[in-house]
């Protein structure tokens, strides 16, 4: 078992927090500013209601400019824990809220989708809502986050298991637009 910080390499920059943004930061273009309500349970969910951050705000914040690949984890209910990867978006630069983890794990080492099938089990969403805290929003802080465990095989093993996954993801989806 090796707790998600340990998967970071216990580095602060590969498990960090989005930025502090508040709403006099949002104008009407710029820098996509992705939300909790973007981060759906193992896919990205790119509504409509875009918000975005000027150039500006990004510099005087001192932003974090997401990166295709990046595994976003919701510390914010319903339900908090549930994680998706960035994908390639039209955004020529994108950053993310405070409630939201960005995890970068080393790639050589561990197999991101994979990862994000883990955040997708009931196993985690018991582990997450063990450690949920707050009244007015029910939240889990980035430092249980990050204590949480998993088992992770090797690479190979984990590359395999999220190719079978993969697949059947698709297959399912198929015959869903059937």
């Amino acid at each position: 078992m090796t707790t998600i910080y340990e998967v970071a390499d216990k580095k602060r920059d590969l498990f960090n927090d989005g930025d502090w943004i508040e709403s006099d930061h949002i104008v009407d273009d710029g820098i996509r500013l992705v939300q909790t309500g973007n981060i759906g349970v193992g896919k990205f969910l790119n509504k409509g209601n875009r918000k975005f951050i000027s150039e500006q705000s990004f510099e005087d914040l001192k932003c974090k400019e997401l990166k295709e690949g990046d595994l976003l984890i919701c510390r914010l209910a319903e339900p908090a824990g549930r994680a998706c990867i960035f994908p390639k978006t039209e955004d020529y630069k994108s950053v993310t809220s405070v409630d939201v983890t960005i995890f970068r794990p080393d790639e050589l080492k561990y197999n991101r989708e994979f990862l994000m099938y883990i955040f997708c089990t009931n196993d985690w969403f018991t582990s997450i809502i063990e450690k949920v805290g707050g009244t007015t929003h029910k939240r889990i802080s980035r430092g249980n986050l990050g204590n949480i465990t998993i088992k992770t095989p090797s690479f190979l093993e984990q590359t395999r298991i999220a190719t079978i996954l993969s697949d059947i993801d698709a297959e399912l989806e198929t015959l869903e637009n059937q």
